[in-house]
């Protein structure tokens, strides 16, 4: 059909079929990364501190600060939080994450974190800290939606596993964030919620499909909120709002109690900075039992992440694409310069790779998460077409145009990618990218923040540097690197070999220490 061949066109899926067949592997047996750099090893010392607590950005240590001081209790913050949850609801266009808290189960668990703290007790680095969960994954007493207004649930019985854990550090689970309809966006609009705009500007997008969790954290809502990325879903909403946040290497986090599964679809952390990232993993990370992309995946030790990241990244190795980036807004890579030239000042050296067929991730990864996602929509009850958002019906629609002979010949380039992309760590420690190739698009009218927007080329610049890591399934990050004159954020995007965030944390720590990377105060911050 007509739309599905512009489609093809525009996403860069058309030249996949001109690629030679020797670029081709094998069908992969497994999807599971294997860490090629056996050069680094983990670095071990006293951990990573964080800055000192300031009024902004609002970190782990900030919130804890105040609990030490008894300057406020946790039930003071979270009474604050609902209040200014209530304010930005009230916001035309609506300003508010979430989609649905439990306030009442968040004031008894902030009253016992309250008695902890007065009996200096705390359970964890997380105790009586808020935090936010995007609603795909299970929250005890929420119904998980995806996005949609359509599926007929109940209130989850249990957490998922990663919610679990946090409960166990004491962190106050304020309720479910909004995210595009069954994350098929990464623009940040969805017709079946009520979405925030971009924190910085509020006539451009926020990105997602993780959403709500990036501007709950950029509006200083929670330090630190959980994410899902199956094609950049982290790190692009945390681009565009100007905050920090990573896809770990699949497998890391179980996805147990995740209502999506496929062989991209991550979940990590989105936060104020690198710290919270890292205290994330660490609290979430490891077998649970169940999740078998997890199975055998060891928990980290207390502070083992923070340890590496003390170190710095004297001796890095930072690999850089140019004709890659060349693909970016030139503000983009002038910004991204300037961070890969602080990370030189703190001992990296930038060396010249080239990865061509990395050209064409982009186009490998619609052919693999439409339809894994499309296979998934399967197993729900059917709907009428018309009752899905436009994108979605746009998806549904190119979807039912690829035949099983794509799909495979798609994982066959994913296999060949794999290969080169782990090769590429036995030269270099990471690979930078611009974390998007343009900045938050604008939105044209009001009726597109109501209704939806069409528009496969905003998609495919937003999504062109995040479908590397998860075809690898690798770890990548994103961190802020400034603003342009509108407000808009830069992001750099830094890539590690399998199992190696402790790279990638170190050296967003390091963009943070050179003043580079910092997560901007928005106009309407809590």
């Amino acid at each position: 059909m007509a739309l599905a061949f512009a489609m093809r066109q525009q996403l860069g899926i058309a030249e996949l079929d001109k690629l030679p067949m020797e670029s081709r592997e094998a069908l992969p047996v497994t999807v599971l990364p294997k860490a090629r750099n056996k050069a680094r090893a983990l670095r071990k010392g006293e951990p990573f501190a964080p800055s000192s607590p300031s009024e902004w950005p609002r970190t782990q240590a900030f919130v804890h600060d105040l609990y030490t001081k008894h300057a406020r209790s946790p039930e003071q913050v979270a009474k604050a939080l609902f209040e200014e949850i209530d304010a930005l609801d009230g916001e035309i266009p609506s300003a508010n994450p979430f989609l649905s808290v439990d306030e009442a189960g968040v004031l008894a668990e902030a009253k016992a974190s309250t008695e902890r703290w007065r009996n200096n007790q705390p359970l964890g680095p997380f105790d009586g800290v808020p935090i936010a969960i995007k609603e795909q994954s299970d929250v005890s007493s929420l119904r998980t939606r995806l996005g949609t207004n359509w599926i007929e649930t109940t209130p989850a019985t249990e957490d998922a596993t990663v919610v679990k854990r946090l409960r166990a550090q004491g962190a106050l689970i304020v309720g479910h964030t909004v995210m595009t309809e069954f994350g098929m966006s990464p623009l940040g609009v969805n017709p079946q919620r009520r979405m925030p705009s971009n924190v910085h500007h509020s006539k451009h997008m926020a990105g997602g499909s993780s959403t709500g969790s990036a501007t709950a954290v950029a509006l200083g809502l929670c330090p630190v909120a959980l994410g899902a990325d199956g094609g950049g879903s982290i790190r692009i909403p945390a681009a565009l709002n100007g905050v920090f946040g990573i896809k770990p290497t699949f497998g890391r986090i179980p996805r147990t109690g995740d209502r999506f599964d496929g062989s991209m679809n991550h979940l990590g952390p989105i936060g104020v900075s690198s710290y919270e990232l890292a205290l994330f993993l660490e609290a979430v990370a490891g077998d649970d039992g169940i999740d078998p992309a997890s199975r055998g995946i060891a928990a980290y030790s207390a502070n083992e992440l923070l340890a590496d990241m003390a170190q710095g990244i004297k001796g890095f190795r930072i690999g850089v694409d140019e004709t890659l980036w060349a693909l970016a807004d030139p503000a983009i890579v002038s910004a991204a310069n300037l961070a890969l030239q602080a990370l030189e000042d703190e001992g990296a050296e930038i060396v010249s790779i080239s990865l061509p067929l990395a050209h064409h991730a982009s186009a490998i990864g619609y052919l693999t998460l439409a339809p894994e996602a499309y296979a998934s929509f399967r197993r729900l009850k059917t709907k009428a077409n018309e009752e899905y958002g436009p994108d979605v019906r746009l998806m549904r629609a190119f979807v039912s145009e690829i035949g099983p002979d794509e799909y495979l010949a798609a994982q066959q380039l994913r296999a060949t990618l794999r290969k080169q992309t782990s090769e590429l760590f036995d030269q270099v420690d990471l690979i930078a990218l611009p974390s998007t190739a343009c900045l938050a698009p604008r939105f044209s009218n009001i009726e597109e923040m109501v209704e939806g927007v069409l528009d496969p080329e905003s998609l495919d610049a937003l999504c062109r540097y995040a479908f590397l890591a998860n075809i690898t399934g690798l770890p990548a990050g994103t961190a802020p690197i400034g603003r342009n004159a509108d407000g808009l954020p830069f992001a750099l995007q830094l890539m590690a070999d399998a199992w190696d965030e402790g790279a990638v944390l170190s050296a967003m720590a390091a963009l943070e220490r050179t003043g580079i990377s910092r997560s901007e105060k928005p106009a309407r911050c809590f």
